[in-house]
Parts: C-alpha cells; structure tokens; sequence
C-alpha cells in the first residue's frame, strides 16, 4: 500500500505543479504506536523530521492525516522550553526513551540539530 500511496501523492503533485523533495535521513513520525508506547519518543520523532526540514529550509508537505497530526501536537508541546529541553535531550542521545530499540533512530541527529519547528507543516487536501 505504502507504494500506490507514494506514486499517486507523487503524480497528483507533478499535476498541480508541486516539487516534492524527500528529507535525506528522515524517520517515521511513530504514530502508529509511538504515542501510545512513550511520550517523549512519540515528540522526538516527529521534532527529529521538523528540525531536519528547518535545517534544510524546507517546508513540510504531510500528505497522512496521522503524520500531519503528529508534527503538529510535537510543533505545540515544543513551545514549552522545559518540554523542548526534554525532547532535545533524547534527539542528542542523553536520555534513553522507554523504548530502548528505537533509540538510534532518534540519536543520529547531525550535531548540533536542535528540534525547531519548520516555518509550517502543510497537510495536502483531499
């Protein structure tokens, strides 16, 4: 399914005049079950995408409803610096998340790639 949903994002883009580019490194937001598994891990992950966007000076096109969801819950959360803090912590590798496995996932941030939010995160219509 994963490939019918790419192709027909990608050929309803290239319709409409839209340039996608894929984030080099990028990691799922976790919202299949990240949330539902540990807080801080479920903000890491999407703050990991969004910072990785706000280096690359790129705006964020989330075309799943979850993903969309996801960045903007973690795009609110980090407001609060103690919140920030946190999830920073987890980004550089400091602090272990409940789920030891998905640790490296989240702790190949380049050095010095602070969780930002991107200048906007778009959902695309339907």
């Amino acid at each position: 399914m994963a490939r019918e949903y790419d192709r027909s994002l990608k050929l309803v883009a290239a319709k409409v005049g839209l340039e996608l580019r894929e984030l080099d490194d990028w990691t799922c937001c976790g919202s299949s079950g990240a949330h539902s598994t540990d807080e801080l891990l479920a903000l890491a992950l999407p703050a990991r995408n969004l910072a990785l966007a706000e280096a690359a000076g790129l705006p964020v096109l989330a075309p799943c409803a979850l993903c969309f969801n996801r960045m903007k819950v973690t795009q609110h959360e980090l407001r609060d610096p103690a919140r920030r803090a946190e999830v920073e912590r987890v980004l550089a590798g400091g602090q272990r998340s409940a789920v030891s496995n998905q640790q490296s996932a989240i702790s190949s941030n380049p050095p010095g790639l602070r969780p930002r939010t991107a200048n906007r995160v778009v959902q695309a219509s339907s």
